[in-house]
C-alpha cells in the first residue's frame, strides 16, 4: 500500500479478501475501524465504487450476528455510503 498506492489492484484484491474474510467470520466489533477503512479507501481511492459496495453489503449480516449495536450502525452506513456513491437514493435511505 505505501509503495503503490490504495488503487493497485493488489492492494485492492488484498483489501477486499481481509474485509470479506471478516465478514465470513461473523463480524468482530474490534475490527471495525479496520473494516470501515477499507470501505472508505476502495470507495474514495480505488477504482471502484462496485466493488466497495459489494464488499459493504456484506456487513451488515455480520454486523446482526454480532448483536454489537455500533457495529450495526456503521455497518448500515458504509453501505449507505455506497448505495449514494452509485446513485441508489432511496436504497441508500433505506440503509441510512
Amino acid at each position: 500500500m505505501a509503495t503503490k498506492g490504495y488503487a493497485a489492484p493488489e492492494v485492492q484484491t488484498n483489501l477486499h479478501a481481509g474485509a470479506r474474510n471478516w465478514a465470513a467470520g461473523g463480524g468482530n466489533s474490534s475490527a471495525l475501524p479496520i473494516l470501515w477503512e477499507t470501505v472508505g479507501r476502495v470507495l474514495c481511492w480505488g477504482t471502484s465504487t462496485r466493488r466497495a459496495h459489494e464488499l459493504a453489503e456484506a456487513v451488515p449480516p455480520a454486523a446482526q450476528s454480532s448483536q454489537d449495536p455500533l457495529l450495526l450502525v456503521e455497518a448500515h452506513y458504509a453501505l449507505g455510503a455506497t448505495l449514494l456513491q452509485l446513485g441508489e437514493f432511496a436504497t441508500a435511505r433505506r440503509a441510512l
